[in-house]
């Protein structure tokens, strides 16, 4: 198989390691030539936003969303495939749409098709979906050419459930074009048991409002009232606001992802409602370490979510004084703690990357 795909300096903080993870389980059951690219840098993006500017009088900062970056790269990939002599027969993956290649198969998070139908039906969730700045006509040129790569593509592999549904129902591809594969855990799994206090509520998350962070404090913040020794750890964005600082939050910043298991063995739940997520994959790395969770109903939330059996989902109708007692009851309930525990091996059986390298390679 050949893997087109971009990478970042440091490749195993590529797409978060997905990116990184999926390759080395794939190389595990089949031979992987990789096809590299590597991610723009400031000077490079700056060239070609000066570019677009100057000859198309068009605002293009994002590379994703940039005429002429976007045909650089597909000219770099089919190059790549011709000087590697790849025929028509040899499987050719691509995370990413990079290059409109005949055949190949397409792994996404995200298409621009469901940003546009967000857009236009959910705005609030567009709103802090990171894309919201991005000019509309952008978009739907980005969407233009997106599609015809999935057109001449063998299979679009989704990462989600939610967007299989969308490019099936909303686009009208077939079941048979369009799969669910999945996604994987990150981290190797921990089986180390720590003493649990039943007080400790975990966040996680970069993006700390489009995450929800922002909501998670002010629940918090009520359910110290009813529980004063509680508390709160904060991973993964660099800064955090001083109103969201206070008693028993503890703000660890952007931790290294092999330190983030500390965390997940020491505190009880989860909680991230985020107002915009493309997938999720951190649920599952709580739930197949012991963690109950709490989301928000939409996304990809309520596919690794049951409601009242292994966590909580709330409707975008809740405030915050209703996560407060979600968080409370979940803390309390010991019924749940004990169901999400029996369904650790179910959750690395399914979530575990080696079994998404197996469902990519059945799509051969």
């Amino acid at each position: 198989m050949y893997l087109v795909a971009q990478w970042a300096k440091q490749e195993a903080r590529t797409w978060s390691g997905t990116t990184w993870n999926l390759r080395n389980a794939l190389a595990k059951q089949t031979q992987v030539h990789d096809l590299a690219l590597q991610n723009p840098g400031k000077v490079q993006k700056a060239r070609y936003a000066a570019k677009a500017l100057l000859t198309r009088k068009s605002l293009e900062p994002s590379p994703n969303f940039n005429t002429a970056y976007l045909q650089a790269t597909e000219r770099q990939v089919l190059g790549a495939l011709r000087q590697h002599s790849v025929t028509k027969d040899e499987p050719v993956l691509q995370v990413g749409d990079l290059a409109e290649i005949a055949d190949s198969l397409i792994y996404q998070d995200l298409s621009i098709s469901y940003l546009l139908a967000c857009r236009k039906e959910d705005p609030t969730a567009f709103a802090a979906s990171g894309f919201q700045k991005i000019p509309a006509a952008l978009l739907y040129k980005r969407n233009e050419l997106q599609l015809e790569r999935y057109h001449r593509a063998k299979k679009i592999l989704t990462m989600s459930k939610t967007l299989a549904r969308h490019l099936q129902e909303d686009l009208g591809f077939s079941k048979e074009k369009v799969v669910h594969v999945g996604g994987g855990t990150n981290f190797s799994l921990s089986h180390r048991v720590r003493e649990k206090n039943r007080r400790r509520v975990l966040f996680i998350g970069r993006d700390f409002y489009r995450k929800g962070g922002d909501h998670v404090v002010a629940a918090f913040r009520l359910l110290q009232q009813k529980l004063p020794d509680s508390e709160l750890y904060i991973l993964g964005p660099t800064k955090l606001p001083k109103q969201y600082q206070g008693k028993n939050i503890f703000f660890l910043g952007d931790v290294p992802r092999e330190k983030i298991e500390d965390y997940f063995a020491l505190c009880d739940i989860f909680c991230m409602p985020s107002r915009f997520e493309a997938y999720g994959l951190v649920f599952i790395e709580a739930l197949s370490r012991g963690l109950p969770c709490i989301g928000l109903n939409k996304f990809e939330m309520p596919y690794f979510i049951e409601e009242g059996v292994t966590g909580y989902l709330l409707t975008e109708q809740e405030g915050v004084g209703d996560l407060a007692e979600r968080m409370q009851t979940l803390l309390e309930n010991e019924a749940i703690f004990a169901h999400v525990a029996s369904r650790k091996e179910q959750y690395v059986a399914e979530y575990a990357w080696d079994a998404v390298a197996s469902r990519v390679l059945e799509q051969v």
